[in-house]
């Protein structure tokens, strides 16, 4: 996905102070290989273009594939009792039996923000 910033007005965005705060967020980005920006986009008629390397996703993401659980399944469903008997009987059976580790969030208890949670067990599937 790419993404064009018109450092005139966007710096608001990600509450830069001004724009040559927002240029110096990019120029470190850029230096840090996270981020990179088309060539075409940094001409004064058009607005520059930047897209996340693979490098900068690893660091979004904040893990990469050799940091996964060899057989770990996250399985992401409806929080609903309706889906129990699905998951029981079929999803986590069918997983267990091919020799996989099925991680639901069900099943897990929180007391972190469960978004930060489902993400955590995502990256270690």
């Amino acid at each position: 996905m790419r993404v064009e910033f018109n450092t005139d007005y966007d710096f608001r965005v990600i509450d830069a102070r001004d724009t040559k705060e927002l240029e110096f967020y990019f120029n470190y980005l850029e230096e840090s290989g996270l981020i990179e920006c088309e060539e075409e986009g940094r001409h004064l008629q058009s607005l520059p273009t930047y897209y996340l390397t693979p490098a900068g996703w690893d660091n979004v993401l904040g893990t990469s594939a050799s940091s996964a659980e060899h057989g770990r399944v996250f399985v992401a469903l409806w929080f609903h009792e309706s889906m129990d008997d699905a998951y029981e009987m079929g999803i986590k059976a069918a997983l267990r039996n091919a020799g996989y580790l099925p991680v639901c969030m069900n099943e897990t208890l929180q007391n972190d923000d469960i978004n930060f949670a489902i993400l955590a067990e995502i990256r270690r599937a």
